[in-house]
């Protein structure tokens, strides 16, 4: 079950990084209520895997370089 997509989109990729526990938390609340409209109870919910833009990731690539 995903979240829609700008819903998604709420957070740039810093702040998936510096605030995944309140990203991960807030997920989890509207999973929750999401799978309840269906009779559905969530017991866990975990962030995984996170994928970034090329631009991004580049970008990341190049200043670990230079450093």
């Amino acid at each position: 079950m995903g979240l829609d997509y700008e819903e998604r989109s709420q957070f740039d990729a810093i702040e998936l990084i510096t605030q995944r526990t309140l990203i991960s938390q807030r997920n989890n609340e509207l999973l929750t209520e999401r799978a309840a409209q269906f009779g559905l109870l969530l017991d866990d919910i975990s962030i995984t895997h996170l994928n970034f833009r090329l631009e991004f990731t580049s970008a990341v690539e190049l200043k670990q370089v230079a450093q």
